[in-house]
């Protein structure tokens, strides 16, 4: 039965605090992130040191709080495959964030991924980016000294497909998509660059490619939606528009469009899925203090209930909770009583009870102010019986005592009701049971307490 109880708090406790992975600071090392400890919270930034590799595995969710960042000096490997790809999302599924900035190091992989309203920015580093669907996003950026291969993308509703801005830009852009963008490619700057963009299919973009560099850049073999050159000119913005700036050479260009790999329908389907969700609500993790007082009515032994059909107690508690519906609390009960008639021999009992707590809340919402919950605990209890008498009456002695450690149970229901945001009152109904070697003890509880909510500034972190 202990066991039992103990396999089953555990296994109970893991499956609630362990559904986030809340990652912070510095990776300085060889690290990996799959899908058991998914989702990963970045919640500022997080930096992959110059002698950190990141590896993230196939179906591993990367979710970013709004201006969040994973900054990469070292290297990162994302790494999806066909049927399980890694996620990069926004924390609420709405609002933008920095996502994946590369500033140095070895070379990097991203292949396989999902990316919804971030940004991956390369600069002074080679990063190969492939077979990846990117979409309502900010898009890919390059910067001073990239070295990047972007191949079999999808760019969809994005600001940028891709944008480059700085020297020595060596890139090769071919094969991929562009559709519905808002600029397919833009390019701001451009000194003493590399790189080709051909083969790929530019598709119902606002401008299909911008050049406000001076250089003029060769885009030739790719397909511009149409095979109309007076249509296909409308979407260019270069030389034509500003005399000041480079040409876009997009002649010869295909007519037909490209039969390019698309992401998988699991993709697809999986991208309609996060975008239905609606914005969780974002609770501040907080803790609280609380002590109480109660009644209790023993049941078994029936000794005990000879003695006395009530008790009195207190009780001191401390919980925190690691995300709404759900919180972990510490709590200690003192249980007192006294023998009705004291005629013969005065009777007292004391138990000191400690245990880990679960609270689980039924329809949470911080705005709500009278929440029921239940309950359940497990520990230990230190059970103290004395007998006092004036006569000598047990076996020649006045005195008879027994201390004893044994583990003890408890469980019910309660209801909390928030006079302010930091201050509740609980009512509680609980079932506490001692595995007493003098006897199992049975005893309903009824329990007031006040507690003190106070907001915490740290999160938990595996």
């Amino acid at each position: 039965m202990k066991k039992i109880a103990i396999i089953f708090l555990l296994i109970f406790i893991k499956n609630q605090i362990f559904s986030e992975t809340y990652v912070s600071g510095l990776i300085d090392k060889v690290e990996n992130w799959d899908l058991k400890f998914s989702p990963y919270i970045i919640n500022e930034t997080v930096i992959i040191g110059k002698k950190g590799i990141l590896t993230i595995y196939p179906g591993t969710e990367i979710k970013f709080k709004k201006g969040a960042k994973l900054l990469v000096s070292g290297i990162l490997y994302a790494k999806g495959n066909k049927d399980n790809p890694v996620r990069f999302l926004p924390y609420d599924y709405e609002s933008f964030y920095e996502g994946i900035y590369f500033d140095g190091g070895g070379k990097s992989i991203i292949e396989y991924i999902v990316m919804i309203r971030g940004a991956i920015t390369v600069e002074a580093t080679r990063v190969e980016i492939n077979n990846n669907y990117i979409l309502n996003s900010t898009g890919i950026i390059l910067k001073n000294f990239a070295d990047v291969i972007l191949k079999n993308n999808l760019f969809l509703n994005n600001t940028y497909g891709v944008h480059m801005e700085g020297s020595n830009i060596n890139h090769s852009i071919y094969e991929n998509t562009f559709a519905g963008c808002r600029y397919g490619i833009y390019i701001l700057k451009y000194i003493d660059g590399n790189g080709t963009i051909k083969r790929n299919n530019f598709l119902e973009n606002i401008n299909n490619i911008t050049n406000y560099s001076i250089i003029n850049i060769n885009c030739t073999d790719n397909y511009w939606g149409t095979d109309e050159q007076q249509k296909i000119v409308k979407t260019i913005v270069d030389k034509k528009i500003n005399p000041k700036v480079g040409e876009i050479i997009y002649k010869p260009y295909l007519k037909e469009k490209l039969k390019l790999p698309l992401p998988p329908a699991s993709f697809i389907s999986l991208v309609k899925t996060y975008l239905n969700k609606k914005k969780p609500r974002e609770d501040i993790y907080r803790f609280s203090l609380s002590g109480g007082f109660f009644g209790f009515f023993p049941i078994i032994p029936e000794r005990l209930n000879n003695e006395n059909n009530f008790g009195l107690g207190y009780s001191l508690t401390f919980t925190f909770n690691p995300f709404g519906p759900i919180m972990l609390g510490v709590e200690t009960n003192f249980f007192n009583m006294d023998n009705m008639d004291k005629s013969v021999y005065s009777y007292n009992m004391n138990i000191s009870e400690f245990l880990l707590n679960i609270y689980g809340y039924f329809g949470y919402d911080r705005n709500i102010y009278l929440v029921p919950y239940a309950k359940f605990g497990n520990g230990i209890s230190l059970v103290n019986e004395s007998y006092i008498s004036n006569k000598i009456i047990f076996n020649g002695k006045n005195t008879l005592k027994y201390n004893e450690i044994c583990y003890s149970i408890s469980g019910g229901l309660g209801l909390e009701w928030f006079l302010m945001k930091f201050f509740s009152f609980k009512l509680e109904g609980i079932y506490h049971y001692f595995f007493y070697p003098r006897g199992n003890i049975s005893l309903p509880v009824i329990n007031i307490s006040g507690n003190v909510y106070f907001d915490t500034p740290f999160f938990l972190n595996r």
